[in-house]
């Protein structure tokens, strides 16, 4: 917690349950996003109360509204079936995001549209310990949470919540797509994670971007 507190006040892109949070630090992130509709569920009544910029999909629609303060993007998902071919890239917000298998990827497209030449990646841990239990949701397959052992909060994702089954195999290629896109535009995408295994973008250490901000 006390690192958000060291970046409170900058400009930011918290996402899903990121408010959990608010009661231990002074953080606000600029904008809270959500893309993922099990998530969105679990979470709408809390929304509903929190003030801020928030963004979503346009598929959420459905299921969140009323959102006060909701704005949308249209989800045009061009992502290729094929794990060797990079992903599409949104560079103008206005005209819809892709989807990457990851609310990250729409933030750096947001990010990008909204001019940033660095953008700063935290807590990217990268992993999840996963339950055994399983059902279908709407012809899917989801997880059925015992507890929660992969974020934050202890209340982040109660027992017996669905969640979505992560594929990090098809978020790596998102992310390595978007690395590509940002520095042909010479753009950069920094990693400060402290530990976690995301190993696609360049990495720093969250104390020296930090101290590169205070100076």
């Amino acid at each position: 917690m006390e690192d958000l507190d060291r970046i409170a006040g900058k400009p930011s892109i918290g996402s899903n349950k990121i408010y959990l949070a608010y009661e231990q630090t002074y953080f606000r992130p600029t904008m809270l996003t959500c893309v993922d509709q099990i998530v969105a569920e679990s979470m709408v009544e809390d929304l509903r109360n929190i003030s801020g910029n928030k963004y979503f999909s346009h598929l959420l629609a459905p299921f969140i509204e009323p959102m006060p303060g909701a704005i949308y993007w249209m989800d045009i998902s061009g992502a290729t079936k094929d794990p060797n071919l990079l992903r599409k890239f949104s560079f103008d917000a206005s005209n819809g995001l892709y989807s990457g298998h990851t609310v990250t990827y729409n933030n750096l497209q947001l990010a990008y549209h909204l001019g940033f030449k660095t953008v700063y990646l935290i807590g990217m841990d990268f992993r999840f310990l996963l339950p055994e239990q399983k059902e279908m949701y709407t012809d899917i397959p989801v997880l059925i949470s015992d507890r929660e052992r992969n974020h934050f909060h202890p209340n982040y994702r109660k027992r017996g919540e669905r969640w979505t089954v992560p594929k990090l195999d098809l978020q790596r290629v998102a992310f390595q797509a978007a690395r590509l896109h940002f520095e042909n535009n010479r753009r950069k995408i920094i990693n400060a994670t402290r530990g976690g295994d995301l190993d696609v973008f360049e990495r720093l250490d969250l104390d020296e971007v930090v101290e590169k901000w205070d100076d």
